[in-house]
């Protein structure tokens, strides 16, 4: 008959850790050791009948060789016994199995035969089949040896099929001979004839694992454990199951756990930025001049700040899961064609250029360091000395120190940033710097500009721009890799990296935005409170006013110039043809003062801001330049507004949109 073989790996391995672990079970189960007991009492019996010198070293040796105290010590006592009777099989079948587990199974296995020969009992053929079988050093069992070792099994199983014994050693031949049917007969009538055991289900345990089945084996195990099997003993065979494990499935498992885990982060980071959102503009809805808010505002922006860290940091430990994942995908679905023998070339080609791009942007996107360039045209403060004081002034009214510098642009912004390394940051040695929009300052009177100021430098008093340098650079990732992914073709719905940075990017907006927001509204406070409500509801207004009003007036104006080839010396001052309706832009002015956040903007509803700074209880007396022209604190507006003219022609240029330049006359 032949051996089944089962599809173990490694069964080398396991052989040698089967057999430590049944040297370290057989002995702990009590009906075993009951069983054993008495039948060594027969054979005390029956060698004193033999000789009783031989008695004593026969008990010794049985001691030594079953509590595996001292293996050469018990080969010997046996020998002695052997001396005294050498008829005695006993002690030479003993002899035989403690040369065969020594590495030595030739002599082992020739004493066993001797012992079959001199009284051919079920014990001796049992022990003969168990030298056959017994795993050697670097070796496997000869076929021959096998099958010789399974027929002697099966026949002293099968003439005493209720002795548990004689079954627990047909299990045990049969799993070094790696015959599963052998193996699951032998287990299924331990659990008919001894079910109580745990030696039973412990056999149980090895055929599940043997046939791959882990799940059955460890509920054997967990079976055996409860009927009394020894906590270490139970943990070497949980340990046993779980090596058999596939090294790939087992990883993948793992990996698999990892993901997951990853994903439920990235839920509950989304989760917690839409709650702080949500929080923010309930906050903003509620502000009132309760002496408390700004406690409540500082705890908000503390947990913004920390949950914004925590954003940045997890954003960092993802690329390399992402890029893990997209090696895995690429190279899971080249595997794959050739698996099925089909090999696309051009989709395989086009999968590991998708995989190659997306490691390049990542990596890119992690070593490219931005340019810190200039946010604009820069002011000479000197030429424009009207300006410095009010600068000057606002700062000391808030109680912060003023820009450094000033950036003028074309269009209708006004911030604030600071420019530095994070070494001048943390020493607090930054360039402040304001960015002014030429086109915001049209119409603009002092009192709503210098309230309009007196908000950006409450962005510096509440410490709103400083630091953030590692979120900044988590926005830069995302930008690089984004881009990245879309020039060399690889942002798609299958790319791993394409879909992560499209969902991070959201949940990180979500998080910086709203903590964006709650800035806005608390240096809202600090205008009110420096120069009085309506004078920053008015600037407030007007900045709106103006985004809808230049915004109009720059596409009508470009529209003209460049359909009808007309130079363009001032944009400013320039007068289209076909102007918006001024209906359409009131319209367009409430839409705008109206409109509700979403959870990805930056700054709230201004009508929400205005009603907010106008609830608080407090007024401050108008200056006496309060209704002056903001122009009037620069020198040569012609010239400021014909370098911006020219900044916007320049930017044209650079779309490919030639526009000439010209004097206001010719135009």
């Amino acid at each position: 008959m032949s051996v089944t073989r089962p599809n173990l790996r490694s069964f080398a391995v396991l052989l040698v850790a089967v057999a430590a672990l049944l040297a370290a079970v057989r002995p702990a189960l009590a009906g075993v050791t009951e069983r054993r007991a008495a039948w060594n009492a027969r054979l005390v019996e029956e060698l004193r009948a033999q000789n009783a010198d031989a008695v004593a070293p026969f008990r010794e040796a049985l001691d030594a060789h079953e509590r595996e105290a001292d293996e050469a010590r018990a080969l010997a006592l046996f020998e002695k016994v052997n001396a005294l009777a050498p008829g005695f099989t006993p002690a030479m079948r003993r002899r035989a199995m403690i040369l065969a587990g020594s590495g030595r199974r030739a002599e082992g296995v020739a004493l066993a035969r001797r012992a079959v020969e001199i009284e051919d009992t079920p014990e001796n053929r049992m022990a003969l089949a168990l030298v056959l079988v017994t795993p050697q050093q670097g070796e496997v069992v000869a076929a021959g040896d096998a099958s010789e070792a399974l027929r002697l099994a099966r026949r002293v199983a099968y003439d005493d099929a209720r002795d548990p014994d004689k079954h627990h050693t047909l299990c045990q031949v049969a799993f070094f001979a790696q015959s599963l049917p052998d193996l699951e007969a032998g287990a299924a009538k331990l659990l008919e004839i001894a079910p109580s055991e745990p030696e039973s289900h412990v056999w149980v345990a090895l055929a599940a694992t043997m046939r791959g089945e882990r799940d059955a084996a460890h509920a054997s195990v967990a079976t055996a454990r409860r009927l009394g099997l020894d906590r270490d003993a139970a943990d070497r065979l949980t340990s046993l199951v779980d090596s058999t494990e596939p090294p790939l499935l087992r990883w993948g498992k793992r990996v698999l756990a990892v993901f997951v885990i990853w994903l439920v982060g990235l839920a509950l980071l989304f989760g917690v930025g839409g709650a702080l959102s949500a929080a923010t503009l309930r906050f903003v809805r509620r502000l009132s001049a309760d002496a408390g808010a700004p406690r409540a505002a500082g705890a908000l922006r503390g947990l913004y700040r920390a949950v914004l860290h925590v954003a940045s940091v997890y954003y960092y430990v993802s690329l390399p899961l992402v890029l893990l994942l997209s090696v895995v995908l690429g190279g899971g679905l080249i595997l794959a064609f050739f698996y099925v023998g089909r090999i696309p070339v051009y989709l395989v080609v086009l999968i590991a250029s998708a995989v190659l791009f997306t490691i390049v942007s990542v990596v890119k996107s992690l070593l490219v360091r931005a340019r810190d360039e200039d946010p604009g045209v820069a002011v000479d403060l000197a030429e424009h000395p009207e300006l410095a004081r009010v600068l000057k002034d606002v700062a000391a009214r808030v109680g912060t120190r003023a820009v450094d510098d000033v950036y003028l642009t074309p269009h209708t912004e006004i911030a604030v940033l600071e420019r530095g390394s994070m070494l001048r940051q943390l020493r607090g040695s930054t360039s402040r710097c304001l960015v002014l929009g030429v086109g915001v300052l049209d119409g603009m009177k002092l009192g709503p500009f210098k309230a309009i100021l007196a908000h950006e430098y409450g962005h510096f008093s509440n410490r709103d721009t400083a630091g953030g340098g590692v979120a900044l650079s988590v926005r830069r990732s995302l930008l690089l890799t984004a881009l990245g992914l879309a020039q060399r073709g690889a942002a798609a719905w299958y790319n791993p990296a394409w879909l992560f940075v499209i969902g991070f990017e959201r949940i990180f907006l979500r998080i910086s935005q709203g903590a964006s927001r709650l800035q806005e509204v608390m240096a809202d406070r600090v205008a009110a409170l420096a120069y009085g409500p309506e004078a920053f509801a008015r600037g407030l207004t007007h900045v709106v006013r103006r985004a809808v009003e230049f915004d109009a007036h720059v596409n009508a104006t470009l529209d003209e110039v460049v359909t009808k080839s007309r130079p363009l010396a001032n944009l400013y001052r320039y007068e289209p043809e076909q102007k918006a309706e001024g209906g359409d832009v009131e319209a367009a002015v409430t839409a705008a003062m109206d409109r509700e956040p979403s959870p990805y903007d930056s700054h709230p509803k201004p009508a929400d801001r205005v009603r907010s700074v106008r609830e608080l209880a407090t007024s401050v007396a108008p200056a006496v330049d309060d209704e002056h022209d903001v122009w009037t604190l620069f020198a040569r507006r012609d010239a400021i507004e014909e370098v911006m003219t020219s900044e916007v022609r320049a930017r044209l240029a650079m779309q490919g949109i030639v526009v000439r330049d010209g004097d206001v006359a010719a135009a």
